[in-house]
């Protein structure tokens, strides 16, 4: 974490001999408080017209109101603690993992319905295996089945949900094409 008073290691001396603090660089705990800051933030926006109630009488906002503000607390707090400790520098950010995970939960809510476990499930597993450039196609597969067969055996047989297993509709008409 980074420090905005000057010590010995972020000084520097100019040629003409006047002594002046190096600028701050934003570190990893500082990005990891604003993005805390911003989460808190909202939560608290969008459950503000839930009533909280008391402790007596527990609404539906107090355990969200709650939990927002202690996600906004740890945010100030990890921001406090980041200009009294030395860390590592924010650097170069990798977007390719978050942009496949997210591509991969939007594939999955998009998918359920007309594929069902059997289609949304392999999908899912087969975008946010991308997220890793380690990972290799064999692997996926593997895990996308093993997954596919768990989540079947889980959520359609032994949870009994009535979440479709495979496809409907529209889906299964074009399945039919495929037969």
């Amino acid at each position: 974490m980074g420090s905005v008073l000057p010590n010995k290691d972020t000084l520097s001396v100019p040629e003409n001999g006047a002594t002046e603090a190096k600028s701050w660089v934003p570190t990893q705990d500082f990005a990891a408080g604003i993005a805390l800051l911003a989460l808190g933030g909202f939560a608290l926006y969008q459950g503000a017209s839930l009533p909280a109630g008391s402790l007596n009488a527990v609404g539906p906002g107090l355990l969200p109101r709650g939990l927002a503000f202690g996600i906004v607390f740890m945010g100030v707090l990890i921001i406090l603690l980041d200009f009294t400790r030395p860390g590592e520098h924010l650097g170069f950010v990798n977007l390719r993992p978050p942009i496949f995970i997210f591509s991969a939960l939007m594939a999955f809510a998009l998918t359920i319905k007309p594929l069902g476990l059997l289609g949304a499930v392999p999908i899912t597993v087969g975008l946010a295996g991308f997220a890793s450039a380690e990972t290799q196609w064999r692997e996926i597969v593997v895990l996308a089945a093993v997954l596919t067969v768990a989540c079947i055996a889980v959520f359609g047989y032994l949870l009994t949900l009535s979440i479709p297993v495979g496809p409907s509709g529209s889906a299964a008409a074009f399945a039919a094409l495929w037969k």
